[in-house]
C-alpha cells in the first residue's frame, strides 16, 4: 500500500467538503536530529512555491530549534522530528465519502485481515500512580515557587494493534468523531490520530486557534450528563487554567499579528466528544505581512508548541517539563496538519492539530511470541497542573482521556466450554476461568472472577445431584490423565463480553460419538502469527464451519497445518499422537489454541510438545483428539 495522508473532519457535508486525502507524493523528507530542523522547513517552502500541497507532522522536541535555543547532543540527534509529504493535489471528501475510501482500502486486503477484528491489547502505562503522584508533587513545589502557573504534565503508554490499521482507524473513528482527525500511512509508520484540538488555521490573512483546556467524564444519564457539562462550565478551576492559556495563545499569535488585531470571539465554550466534555475558547488575528510575506518558519516559532500542551508561561514550563518527563512526546502534542498554497489573490490555507488522542503504530514491529500477529502501538495521555490539583482526580481525568480507545468494543466475545461440575470438578473449571482472565487482561476485558465462580456453583447446584460414575483406577500416566478429563454429564459454555458482561449456558451433553472417531485433514492452512489462534473467542467463523463440514461427511474435526507443513490442531480440538511409544503434541508456536485439556496432559506427564508434520499421521502408533467437552477421544484420519 502506497503511502497516503487523510485529513478527517466529522462535520465535513458533500457541500463543504472539508477532509482532505493526499496519495502519489511527489517529494518526501525528514529532519532527524535537531540540526536538521531548519533544512526541512526550508525545503517546505520551496514545495509550497511550486504549488504544491504539503502534510506536516512535527513532534514536540523540535520546539528547541524553532525557538532558537542551542542544538542539544545525544538521542535528540536520533530523533525523528519533522517529516513531510508534498503532492500536486488533493481528494477533497466529505465525512460519508471518507467511511465509503475507508471500506474500498479494507476491500482490498486479503480476506484474514479484512475479517479479523481490531483493537488495542495488553495497554501498559509508562508510570504508575504513585509515580504520577510524586511528579505533581514535584510540579507543585515549581508552582509555588513561582516558576509557573500551569504545567501541562504527560506520560506514555505502549501496548500492542491488532487487526489492520484501517480496520481500527475507520471503528475508533465511528466512535470518536472529531473534526481534526487524520490517518497517515508513513512507510512502516502509521499515525491514527483522533484530536479533537485545532492548534492554529490559517485561510489568507486570518490565523486561528482554539485551545482546549478544561475536561470532564461523559456519563450514562442524560440529565445527569447534562449536568457534568453545566458544571465544567461553571468550575471556577477550569475556567481559570482555560484563561491561563487563553491569554498564552492570544499572546502568541501577537507575534504575528497587525497590532490591534487579535481579538476572542469565544470563551469557555464546553464542546461534546463521546467519552468527555471539554472546555475551549477561541482566539483569532490578522497575519501581519507588511514587511513581506511570512515564511511557515517564523509562524511555528511564534506559535510551537501549543501553549495547552506546556502550561505558562511556556518556554519556564517547557523547562519544568523536561526535567520531569521520563520519554521524549515525539508527535504527541507536536503539531500535524497541512498547508494548501492556492492562489496569490487566495493566500494560503493551513489546518493544524495539536496531536492528542493519537496512536502511532510501526509495520516494522510486527512481533513474536505472545504477541505475535500485532503491532507495535504508541500513545500518551496528559492534563494540566495547578497548584490546587488532586493528584488522584488528574488521574482519573487522564484514563477517562484515554477512554477513546480503551473503551473500544472489538465485537468479540472470550470463551470457555468444559463438561466438568462445581466444587467436584474446580481444579478444571479454575483452569478455565484462569485462560479467561489471562486473555481478558490482554483484549482490556473487564473480569470479575470471584462473581463467575458464584454464577457457575449456583447453576451446577442441582446438576450436583445426578450421579456421576467414578473416574476408573488406572496404573499409568497416560491413563490417569484420560480418566481425570472423562466429561461430566453437563455442558458449560461462558461467554465473557468486553464490558464484563457474561452469558452462561448449561445443557445436557449431547450423545457422545464412537469411536474411534474420524479425522478429515483441511484444505486450507493456518497463519502461525494469528493472534487468534491463542485466545479462545467468538471470532472463529473458519473453525466452526470446518467441523460442522466434518460432521457432515460422518467425521468428528479436521485438522489444520500451518503454511510450513507442521500440524497445529483440530477446529475443535487438540491433536494427540503416539510416536515411538511416547504420547506427543504441536507446541504452540505450530499456531494453536493452548487448550485446557491439552495442558493438562502435558502437565500430567502423559503428552509432550514437539514439531509434528503430516507425515506423522500416517506413522503415528496411535491417535486421539481431546478437549474439555468430550475429554480424551481415540480418533483415526
Amino acid at each position: 500500500m502506497q503511502d497516503f495522508v487523510l485529513f478527517d473532519d466529522a462535520q465535513a457535508s458533500a457541500a463543504r467538503p472539508t477532509s482532505r486525502l493526499l496519495s502519489g507524493a511527489a517529494a518526501q523528507w525528514q529532519a532527524v536530529g535537531e540540526a536538521h530542523v531548519a533544512s526541512a522547513f526550508a525545503r517546505l517552502e520551496a514545495e509550497l512555491s511550486q504549488g504544491r500541497q504539503v502534510a506536516l507532522f512535527v513532534a514536540y522536541e523540535a520546539a528547541r530549534v524553532l525557538a532558537d535555543l542551542p542544538v542539544q547532543d545525544g538521542d535528540a540527534q536520533a530523533q525523528l522530528l519533522v517529516q513531510a509529504l508534498a503532492f500536486s493535489a488533493a481528494v477533497p471528501l466529505s465525512a460519508g465519502s471518507v467511511a465509503q475510501w475507508l471500506q474500498a482500502q479494507l476491500a482490498t486486503l486479503p480476506a484474514p485481515q479484512a475479517e479479523q477484528p481490531c483493537g488495542v491489547a495488553h495497554l501498559q502505562a509508562g508510570l504508575t500512580e504513585a509515580d504520577y503522584a510524586a511528579a505533581l508533587a514535584r510540579i507543585a513545589a515549581h508552582l509555588q515557587a513561582g516558576d509557573s502557573y500551569q504545567i501541562n504534565f504527560t506520560w506514555p503508554l505502549r501496548g500492542l494493534a491488532y487487526g489492520h490499521p484501517l480496520a481500527l482507524y475507520a471503528a475508533l473513528r465511528q466512535a470518536q468523531p472529531t473534526r481534526y482527525s487524520c490517518l497517515a500511512k508513513l512507510g512502516a509508520r502509521w499515525v491514527l490520530s483522533f484530536s479533537p484540538e485545532l492548534f492554529f488555521s490559517r485561510d489568507g490573512s486570518v490565523l486561528r486557534a482554539r485551545p482546549m483546556k478544561g475536561t470532564a467524564p461523559r456519563l450514562t444519564e442524560p440529565q445527569a450528563d447534562a449536568q457534568a457539562a453545566l458544571a465544567l462550565a461553571a468550575d471556577p478551576k477550569n475556567r481559570a487554567e482555560n484563561l491561563m492559556i487563553l491569554d498564552l495563545l492570544r499572546n502568541d499569535l501577537g507575534r504575528l499579528a497587525v497590532p490591534g488585531s487579535v481579538r476572542v470571539p469565544e470563551r469557555f465554550t464546553v464542546e461534546p466528544y463521546p467519552t468527555v466534555w471539554q472546555m475551549t475558547s477561541s482566539v483569532q488575528a490578522t497575519v501581519d505581512e507588511r514587511a513581506g510575506q511570512r515564511a511557515w518558519v517564523d509562524v511555528f516559532a511564534a506559535l510551537f508548541p501549543c501553549g495547552s500542551v506546556t502550561g505558562a508561561p511556556k518556554r519556564m514550563s517547557m523547562d519544568i517539563i523536561r526535567q520531569l518527563e521520563a520519554a521524549p512526546r515525539g508527535l504527541y502534542t507536536g503539531a500535524l496538519g497541512f498547508i494548501d498554497p492556492r492562489s496569490a489573490a487566495q493566500g494560503p490555507l493551513a489546518v493544524f492539530s495539536v496531536p492528542i488522542r493519537t496512536l502511532e503504530l510501526d509495520d516494522a514491529l510486527q512481533l513474536g511470541g505472545e504477541a505475535a500477529g500485532t503491532r507495535a502501538l504508541r500513545l500518551a495521555v496528559g492534563s494540566g497542573i495547578v497548584i490546587d490539583s488532586d493528584p488522584a482526580a488528574e488521574w482519573q481525568e487522564c484514563w477517562d482521556k484515554l477512554r477513546f480507545v480503551t473503551a473500544h468494543d472489538p465485537g468479540f466475545g472470550l470463551i470457555e466450554t468444559f463438561a466438568a461440575l462445581w466444587p467436584q470438578q474446580s481444579a478444571r473449571i479454575e483452569r478455565h476461568l484462569a485462560r479467561l482472565a489471562r486473555s481478558a487482561a490482554f483484549f482490556g476485558f473487564a473480569c470479575d472472577l470471584p462473581t463467575l465462580r458464584q454464577a457457575l456453583a449456583q447453576a451446577h447446584t442441582a446438576l450436583n445431584d445426578v450421579a456421576q460414575a467414578p473416574p476408573p483406577t488406572a496404573d499409568d500416566p497416560w491413563q490417569q490423565a484420560c480418566a481425570a478429563l472423562a466429561p461430566a454429564p453437563w455442558r458449560t459454555r461462558l461467554v465473557l463480553r468486553k464490558s464484563g458482561a457474561w452469558e452462561l449456558d448449561v445443557q445436557p451433553m449431547p450423545t457422545a460419538p464412537q469411536q474411534p472417531v474420524r479425522l478429515l485433514l483441511a484444505a486450507d492452512t493456518l497463519d502461525s502469527t494469528d493472534l487468534f489462534l491463542r485466545h479462545k473467542t467468538t471470532h472463529r467463523a473458519r473453525y466452526d464451519a470446518a467441523w460442522r463440514a466434518a460432521e457432515a461427511q460422518g467425521a468428528f474435526d479436521q485438522l489444520f497445518c500451518n503454511a510450513r507443513g507442521e500440524l497445529c490442531e483440530g477446529a475443535r480440538s487438540s491433536l494427540l499422537l503416539r510416536l515411538d511409544d511416547a504420547w506427543w503434541t504441536p507446541p504452540l508456536h505450530s499456531g494453536l489454541l493452548p487448550g485446557v485439556a491439552r495442558q493438562w496432559l502435558i502437565d500430567s506427564g502423559a503428552v509432550r510438545e514437539r514439531v509434528l508434520l503430516k507425515g506423522d499421521l500416517q506413522r503415528a502408533q496411535q491417535l486421539a483428539v481431546a478437549n474439555s467437552v468430550r475429554g480424551v477421544v481415540a480418533a483415526g484420519v
